[in-house]
């Protein structure tokens, strides 16, 4: 199982290409906290700090991730990090396929590149990508949710399901899940089980206005 540092560096990872940037700063000081000399940690914290315009700090947190050492695979998954903030898809997937020639026993480097193949609308690459993530890391949620959210664009939706229910047993404060789950439900004209997914989501982040939207929706 993956130790707290990587979930929480994964959990960075999804906020990141989520476009969530906060979260993704926690997530990371998160995992810094389970391991202050990790260099990725390190290189992925001032990347996170240049995009929130914290530049001084962004220097000094790339300052630490040089001096603990930064290898190759994990410089190219950062350049995937960085090209999918700015939707640059296209040079985030060829990022990872040079992690992946370097390093494909690595469950997060075929995460990522799934992240980005769906955005880039690479449907069935993606799908076979989450697949090969799972296999590696089955004990990750975030995983477990990409995997369901590529399901789910694929129009696989029972499968999604599946995949959703696996992210919230493993995890079961995960709100995308359970957001996600509820959107399943509601594509498979379920407005209870939608409902009561859309309630948990809520649960975990009140006042999020999509998740009003959607209950809003299912309420009618």
């Amino acid at each position: 199982m993956p130790n707290a540092g990587d979930q929480d560096y994964n959990r960075a990872l999804d906020a990141l290409e989520a476009g969530d940037l906060n979260a993704a700063i926690e997530a990371t000081e998160s995992a810094l906290m389970s391991d202050a000399k990790d260099s990725g940690y390190w290189q992925l914290y001032s990347v996170l700090l240049a995009q929130a315009g914290r530049l001084e700090d962004a220097q000094r947190a790339k300052a630490k991730a040089e001096e603990f050492g930064l290898d190759e695979v994990d410089a190219l998954l950062m350049k995937a990090a960085e090209a999918g903030a700015d939707k640059k898809w296209n040079k985030a997937v060829t990022a990872c396929e040079k992690a992946l020639e370097l390093a494909p026993e690595r469950g997060e480097i075929w995460a990522s590149y799934a992240a980005n193949l769906i955005e880039g609308g690479y449907k069935s690459d993606a799908l076979e990508a989450s697949a090969k993530a799972v296999e590696l890391i089955p004990d990750e949620a975030q995983v477990w949710y990409l995997r369901g959210r590529i399901l789910r664009l694929t129009e696989r939706h029972p499968d999604a399901v599946e995949a959703f229910e696996k992210a919230v047993e493993l995890e079961p404060k995960l709100g995308l899940a359970w957001f996600e789950k509820g959107m399943v439900h509601h594509l498979q004209e379920e407005p209870e089980k939608a409902r009561s997914c859309f309630l948990r989501a809520q649960e975990l982040k009140p006042g999020d206005a999509e998740i009003e939207e959607a209950l809003n929706i299912v309420s009618q």
